[in-house]
């Protein structure tokens, strides 16, 4: 579990750390030549299995910049930015960069990962809730963006779909009522 907490902490974080750092940060408590020792055998076990992904270094790791892969979190804030960039020249809420970002959230930052470290936890549950409200924020424009345009059936997906998230927004149950108002439904809206 901890060579894929420190595989997951590089690919996210996209950045060299030392050596040192990374051994407090996944071995806190220990001394540090325990913790670093800990780090060479983990080091080891992802230079077996994903050497071309792990730039190793004598002081530093980090996921290598010039590997082919894929991360979800690197394209959906790449979706969102693009998004941001969108909105910010025209004033439009771009749809397929929102929707697309979206799609890409299938439940909470490295839900069901658990590893033995307050830094690593604390670290994941900062990530989780950024991105968290990041998803939530697009849920949002999508939903007025599909009220606006009249595409009621895709606005009330995405209500269900941010309510799942965040049963306690307010925001939404007040989209949730305007679209229910809208289709006339006034039994539903005052449900």
């Amino acid at each position: 579990e901890k060579a894929l907490a420190l595989l997951m902490y590089l690919a996210c974080t996209r950045q060299f750390h030392s050596r040192e750092l990374l051994a407090e940060f996944l071995w806190e408590g220990r001394t540090q030549a325990q913790a670093l020792t800990n780090l060479r055998k983990v080091i080891g076990q992802l230079q077996a299995e994903v050497a071309p992904y792990v730039a190793v270094t004598r002081h530093a790791l980090a996921v290598h910049p010039d590997a082919d892969h894929w991360l979800d979190v690197a394209v959906f804030e790449a979706e969102l930015a693009a998004a941001e960039h969108t909105m910010s020249g025209n004033g439009d809420v771009p749809a397929d960069h929102l929707q697309a970002a979206v799609d890409l959230y299938q439940g909470d930052f490295l839900e069901g990962v658990y590893v033995d470290s307050h830094a690593f936890h604390d670290w994941s549950l900062l990530e989780r809730e950024r991105l968290r409200f990041r998803v939530t924020g697009a849920l949002h424009l999508l939903i007025e963006h599909y009220m606006g345009a009249g595409s009621f059936d895709a606005a009330q997906q995405h209500i269900f779909h941010l309510l799942r998230l965040d049963p306690l927004r307010e925001s939404a149950h007040r989209q949730a009522i305007r679209l229910y108002m809208h289709l006339g439904q006034r039994e539903n809206a005052v449900r």
